[in-house]
């Protein structure tokens, strides 16, 4: 059986965005929705029936960043799994630790740039659960 999930993405590099979007299609997911800011992604979240299953979530953005979109995820009781993306290795280290503290599922941080195959090892580790 193959699984099915929702994805949220999200990065305030349309390139990026774009490039992940693509790597996406590769694998059986149900949705994938994107945000250019944590602000966007916790109102899509907010209006969705249900967390998504997967967050792939860039670290440094503008409004709101990765790290403030963990935290407002663990208030929000988030249940999925988490792959962080940043080529701001410092923040990237402060947003891996708030994760684990919070106990979100915090499967990967992938640095950018990426490679498609450190994106798909990352998926990979989602699509095992």
């Amino acid at each position: 059986m193959t699984r099915r999930s929702s994805v949220l993405v999200i990065d305030d590099d349309d390139i990026h965005l774009s490039l992940i979007t693509h790597l996406l299609s590769a694998h059986p997911f149900d949705s994938v929705s994107v945000a250019q800011n944590g602000i966007e992604a916790l109102r899509h979240i907010d209006r969705s029936d249900h967390h998504p299953d997967l967050v792939i979530c860039d670290v440094f953005m503008p409004d709101q960043d990765g790290i403030e979109v963990i935290q407002e995820l663990a208030q929000r009781n988030f249940t999925g799994a988490l792959i962080l993306i940043s080529a701001a290795r410092t923040w990237a280290e402060f947003a891996v630790t708030l994760a684990k503290e919070h106990k979100i599922n915090l499967l990967e941080y992938v640095s950018k740039p990426f490679s498609a195959d450190d994106f798909d090892n990352a998926i990979s580790k989602f699509l095992r659960l």
